[in-house]
Order: structure tokens, then C-alpha cells, then sequence
């Protein structure tokens, strides 16, 4: 049964996770239907040159998905670890709304009326991390389509997203030792999820789940991603991410210190 979704806390879900409750007269809007379809996609990617001033639609396809990726996961787990929720993530009744900030197209999700549906049991709760992945996974094969992204790049994108949010973020959240444990096991869960869920021959979060090494001028160990983005591309300052493969120090970090994959295990209970 549906349950209306009103968080206490609704300005941090509309700030720092980007879910809107309510549309201004000026939003423009697209249903998450139609971002799944290849024709419609065609159209609607390169009307986002001018937004990221690339003409370059490997990139546009590129930057489009990191966005997404963030909205689809960020705030639908960070629920799920904080209150046993589920978000309803249908693509039936999600919007992309464009917005703005400091020059940067960061598009928000809307649902006229948010419901949230309390977790089950365990095997609901994983159930429903699967439903997430298989969401992102059709557009994903709708922006490989058109813009001849690679997969794993599209993949790395979102996983980014996903390693900041249970390795970082939730660390900042005041969670009992048993939200923690379960927010762990859920990113075990997600990192060794069938590669059926991804539409993929392999699970792309466990695969770029590396170890952070050194970097010259940084503080601390970075994780160094396997594809570049091309943010380089597009008009954010014309410059390479923190984690880009494709920079000269970092190049020069990972032939003194080998990148492996890392294991993980969930907590027994």
C-alpha cells in the first residue's frame, strides 16, 4: 500500500538531493517515460549543447547520465538507509525538471504526489535496491543508443554516485549501529547484484569499486575512475574530475601504486 511521502526534512531532500515537492510557473519538465525512448532521446540530448556548450553528443550523453545517476540513487538509498523507506522510483510517474544553479544544468525529479512505502522484510528491501538498478539500467541503453556511449562509462558515472553516498555521505548521518550495519549490507548487496540487473555480462559497481591511492596534491587517497567522463568537454571551467584517468598526476599515481577491485562482505546478523 502507497503511503504519501512529506519528509520533516524536506528542504534537505530539495537542496542537497534535488527531489522537488512542488513546481515553479517558469519549470520545464520531461517524463522519465520518454527519457527511455531512443527516438525521443535523439532529440532532446542535443537541445542540451547549449546548456553544457559542448557540440560533442559523446559527451552530452556522458554528462546527462552522470546527472541522472545521482537523482535515481543519492536520495531513493539515502531513504532507504535513514528511515526503512522505499521511494517510489517508477518511470511512470517521474519528471525531470530542468534547473540552473550557478550556470550548471542540474536537472530535479518531481512526482506531483511523493509516496514512500515502508520496507517489508529484508528481502523486500533488496528487491527493491534490484527495481533502482533496473530503472537506471533502461535509460542507460537508451543514451548508449544514441549518443554510442560506452556502457561502462555510463555505468561509471552512476557508480561514483553510489560509492560517495555509502562511503561518505550516510557517515555524516546520526545512524544507529543497526542503520549502519544495514546501510552497509546494503552496498554489499548492490555490489554483488546479478549483471542481469545492469542489462551488462558483469556488475559495473563492483568492477570500478577500486582502491583509493595516493595522489601529488591531495590530501587524501582518491579513487581513480577506469573512463573518463569528459567533463573536460563541456563548459564546467573546461576541467578534468578530481578521479580522471586522464590527468597527468593521477597517471603518474596509478604506475607507482597498483588499482585492484576490493571485496566486500555483508555484516552477519
Amino acid at each position: 500500500m502507497k503511503e504519501k511521502w512529506m519528509p520533516e526534512n524536506r528542504e534537505q531532500f530539495q537542496n542537497q538531493f534535488r527531489i522537488l515537492f512542488d513546481l515553479d510557473e517558469t519549470d520545464t519538465s520531461v517524463s522519465f517515460q520518454q527519457l527511455r525512448d531512443a527516438e525521443f532521446l535523439s532529440t532532446y540530448l542535443p537541445n542540451l549543447k547549449e546548456q553544457f556548450q559542448t557540440n560533442q553528443l559523446l559527451a552530452l550523453g556522458s554528462q546527462f547520465i552522470k546527472r541522472l545517476g545521482f537523482i535515481l540513487t543519492v536520495p531513493a538509498f539515502f531513504l532507504l538507509a535513514t528511515s526503512k523507506k522505499k521511494l517510489n522510483i517508477q518511470m511512470d510517474d517521474l519528471y525531470l525538471v530542468s534547473r540552473i544553479k550557478e550556470g550548471l544544468w542540474l536537472p530535479h525529479l518531481y512526482q506531483k504526489n511523493w509516496n514512500a512505502t515502508s520496507v517489508e522484510d529484508q528481502s523486500d528491501r533488496e528487491l527493491y535496491l534490484q527495481q533502482v538498478i533496473q530503472e537506471i539500467a533502461k535509460i542507460i541503453t537508451a543514451v548508449h543508443r544514441v549518443a554510442k556511449v560506452p556502457r561502462p562509462l555510463l555505468w561509471e558515472n552512476v557508480a561514483v554516485y553510489i560509492y560517495w553516498l555509502y562511503e561518505t555521505r550516510l557517515k555524516d548521518q546520526d545512524l544507529t549501529l543497526l542503520q549502519q550495519k544495514e546501510a552497509w549490507n546494503d552496498f554489499a548487496y548492490l555490489l554483488q547484484l546479478d549483471p542481469q540487473c545492469f542489462d551488462e555480462r558483469f556488475n559495473p559497481l563492483h568492477r570500478f569499486y577500486t582502491n583509493k591511492i595516493d595522489v601529488k596534491g591531495n590530501d587524501q587517497p582518491i579513487r581513480i575512475r577506469r573512463t573518463c567522463c569528459f567533463n573536460y568537454e563541456t563548459k564546467a571551467g573546461k576541467k578534468y574530475c578530481q578521479g580522471c584517468p586522464k590527468t597527468d598526476v593521477n597517471k603518474a599515481a596509478c604506475m607507482v601504486t597498483k588499482r585492484q577491485v576490493l571485496p566486500i562482505e555483508a555484516i552477519k546478523q
